[in-house]
């Protein structure tokens, strides 16, 4: 279940697959799966690499193409109607 930041239910999803890989590994598939931009690898990258850079440097810790990456696919179950109006 997904909440928003009221802890108000929002939308259900069901976990498909997770994948457990190295960031250089994340593939074609994975962008394009994601949904976002224009669905392309470069997309993917050029979102996350800066978001994993920024998160690991509070932490003082270096971004590496060697880190694991949690790559969850999901499928929507159920999305709330005042949700889907916005």
């Amino acid at each position: 279940m997904l909440l928003d930041g009221n802890d108000q239910a929002q939308a259900i999803i069901c976990t498909r697959v997770v994948d457990i890989l190295p960031y250089s590994q994340i593939s074609e598939v994975h962008g394009y799966l994601e949904g976002e931009g224009d669905r392309t690898l470069q997309y993917w990258r050029n979102v996350h690499q800066p978001f994993f850079e920024q998160e690991l440097q509070v932490n003082g810790l270096p971004f590496s193409e060697d880190m694991l990456i949690v790559y969850e696919l999901f499928e929507l179950v159920f999305q709330n109607s005042a949700q889907k109006k916005r």
